[in-house]
């Protein structure tokens, strides 16, 4: 679920536009994730959807100009890192020990 929306995202902000739509907040994780587990597909099914928003994830990452990657002149990181570290680089080692579990449980 992550990766579709912060694909979206990559692309407000690849057309000028903030991340988020206006009145949208990220800040409940829980909440989203209750979300997007409720409307995905169970066990392996899930599989072909997963491996296509994140191919979708990257490819709009990779179409995103290099000037949104990197450092501010204030040293923080740019846009296009912080949609990228959030959603993507640092969730997957957050849900590590989750998704191994489900991954053994499919086998």
């Amino acid at each position: 679920g992550w990766a579709k929306e912060m694909t979206k995202g990559i692309e407000r902000v690849k057309a000028g536009e903030r991340p988020t739509p206006e009145g949208v907040s990220y800040a409940d994780a829980d909440l989203w994730n209750a979300k997007f587990s409720s409307t995905a597909s169970p066990g392996k099914y899930s599989v072909p959807s997963f491996e296509h928003a994140i191919k979708q994830y990257i490819q709009a990452a990779k179409d995103l100009p290099e000037s949104f990657y990197g450092e501010s002149e204030d040293g923080k990181a740019k846009i296009g890192n912080r949609l990228l570290q959030g959603a993507g680089i640092h969730h997957f080692g957050e849900h590590g020990a989750q998704l191994d579990a489900w991954l053994a449980s499919r086998k």
